[in-house]
């Protein structure tokens, strides 16, 4: 059975123009859910969706995975409480190297000084029904890094979250994608 995985990078209602295709606002984030809901979706942790397959048990009927890459700090402010107010699960892909600071590799899309996570928040998120997994530590593009260096990425973001939240993080998400076409 097809899992949907549903992937979020910024619930806000603002951002720069060349970002808007990453950016849901809060109110559509909630009529997402809805929607879920209505439907009889049942989310899961990304973690939960890996115990299931390698017990090569099935997944439940209707069963949906919420992701959110990079670990950005309006994922506390704007997409935490939506996802609770709906008892949701969700996993959240953090981008270690910038917790607590901004999101600099953003800065050619207009967001590079978006704050971030503080470990602090990123360490109550396991009590919130929210899986942590690792999204590299510094998001570089790990296709184009020598084999050490991508491991170093890697393993560093996996090791920091595991060192902050006090568990083990089996999770990891990268995700290659196509620059939007420069339309000047």
């Amino acid at each position: 059975m097809p899992l949907p995985i549903l992937l979020y990078h910024r619930i806000d209602e603002t951002c720069a123009p060349a970002y808007r295709r990453w950016t849901v606002s809060p109110s559509k984030f909630a009529r997402h859910l809805d929607l879920l809901r209505d439907r009889g979706c049942r989310p899961m942790t990304m973690a939960e969706v890996g115990d299931h397959l390698a017990a090569g048990v099935a997944l439940p009927e209707r069963s949906v995975a919420i992701t959110f890459d990079d670990g950005l700090a309006d994922f506390h402010d704007n997409a935490l409480p939506i996802l609770e107010r709906y008892g949701f699960a969700s996993t959240l892909f953090v981008t270690t190297g910038h917790v607590g600071g901004a999101a600099s590799w953003l800065a050619p899309l207009g967001e590079g000084d978006r704050k971030m996570l503080s470990w602090a928040q990123v360490a109550q998120l396991p009590q919130r029904n929210v899986e942590c997994g690792a999204h590299s530590h510094t998001h570089l593009e790990l296709d184009t890094l020598s084999i050490a260096a991508m491991k170093r990425e890697v393993l560093l973001s996996k090791a920091l979250l595991e060192e902050h939240l006090g568990r083990p993080v089996v999770s990891f998400a990268y995700w290659l994608y196509d620059q939007p076409a420069d339309d000047a």
